[in-house]
């Protein structure tokens, strides 16, 4: 799974501080992260969040994202206000988000 988000709502100064926006398994930062690839299995329903942090890693928020999702092993739900998504895997194969 290879990761691209990017973040609508972003200020030039929270641009300046920010290190990393990643994909995790929760939205409040104390969840895993999502690393560029990630095994999944047949079945499973993968829950994901945006994750903003700053440079030293601290959380920071769960922004509202624009996300984009190519692969064949399940459908790929966003949720209204972008900041969760939840993958239905149902087939095996490869997928990028």
């Amino acid at each position: 799974m290879q990761v691209q988000i990017e973040d609508l709502n972003a200020s030039a100064e929270e641009e300046a501080k920010l290190a990393r926006l990643r994909l995790e398994t929760a939205p409040d930062g104390s969840g895993s992260v999502l690393e560029s690839t990630s095994f999944v299995s047949v079945g499973q329903v993968l829950e994901i969040y945006s994750v903003k942090r700053d440079a030293d890693g601290n959380y920071l928020s769960n922004p509202e994202v624009s996300w984009t999702y190519n692969g064949d092993i399940g459908p790929l739900a966003i949720s209204q206000n972008g900041r969760r998504a939840t993958l239905t895997v149902t087939s095996e194969g490869m997928a990028q988000i």
